[in-house]
């Protein structure tokens, strides 16, 4: 299956139904032996990939060498190869717009996959919302594999051949993964459904209950019921609380 624009418009429809603010989103899948599938919501992502057949980030003849959890864009390029640190990415983050990436890498079996989502934002703002979010994130992956398995398959079915770099999986001493440290930080809202931490997301943001039941699309008593649910979850009497606290 070649990358076209359904699919791609496909995954920005998805992406848009969670309202993440992350500009778009990539998912590739390695098999070992240069093969792989990349999909994006960004199809001029994957046209650049297959164009100038830049390398999957980590890769070797058996596949993605990255352990499972969660990287920053910043962390992995300080242990990435430098060709791929100074030539490829600087030119990706040029042409697409992007500053930061959150990576969440997941091995089976016989393959491995890299979801990444791409943010134009300023430093602090990416931190602060990683670090208040990152549970919300692997609740949209598990979304997305149940609802767009047959396009993730397809995908696999029709892979194509990749460059890959012969290197070493990542120093753990050297590079920060985020699964553990995030997570336990963020311990108190891992509770939260996708809904609830979508409408958490907005009222920091500074929304009214009635801002956020337009920009979700949902009544406003709705709202109101979530706010409740997340001020009971998060231990807090009152939004004040809640906003100082988090």
């Amino acid at each position: 299956m070649k990358h076209n624009l359904l699919v791609s418009q496909q995954l920005s429809e998805f992406l848009l139904k969670y309202k993440t603010p992350a500009t778009f989103f990539s998912h590739d899948v390695t098999f070992g032996h240069g093969q792989a599938a990349l999909l994006s919501s960004n199809q001029d992502l994957v046209n650049h990939y297959n164009t100038l057949r830049i390398p999957l980030i980590f890769t070797n003849q058996r596949g993605r060498t990255l352990q499972d959890g969660i990287y920053l864009s910043q962390y992995l390029m300080e242990s990435a190869a430098t060709e791929f640190a100074e030539q490829y990415y600087p030119a990706l983050r040029s042409q697409f717009s992007f500053k930061y990436c959150l990576s969440i890498s997941e091995n089976e079996t016989d393959s491995q996959h890299l979801y990444t989502f791409y943010f134009n934002t300023d430093e602090l703002q990416f931190f602060q919302h990683i670090i208040n979010n990152v549970h919300w994130y692997k609740q949209f992956i598990t979304q997305y594999k149940m609802q767009l398995s047959d396009l993730i398959l397809r995908a696999c079915d029709a892979c194509l051949e990749y460059p890959y770099m012969d290197i070493p999986a990542p120093d753990s001493s050297q590079l920060l993964n985020l699964a553990d440290s995030l997570i336990d930080s963020a311990s108190e809202i891992k509770s939260l459904s996708i809904q609830q931490a979508k409408c958490f997301q907005l009222l920091r943001q500074g929304l009214s209950s009635k801002e956020i039941a337009f920009t979700m699309q949902l009544s406003p008593r709705t709202i109101e019921h979530y706010i409740a649910t997340i001020k009971r979850k998060l231990h807090c009497k009152n939004i004040k609380e809640l906003l100082l606290r988090y």
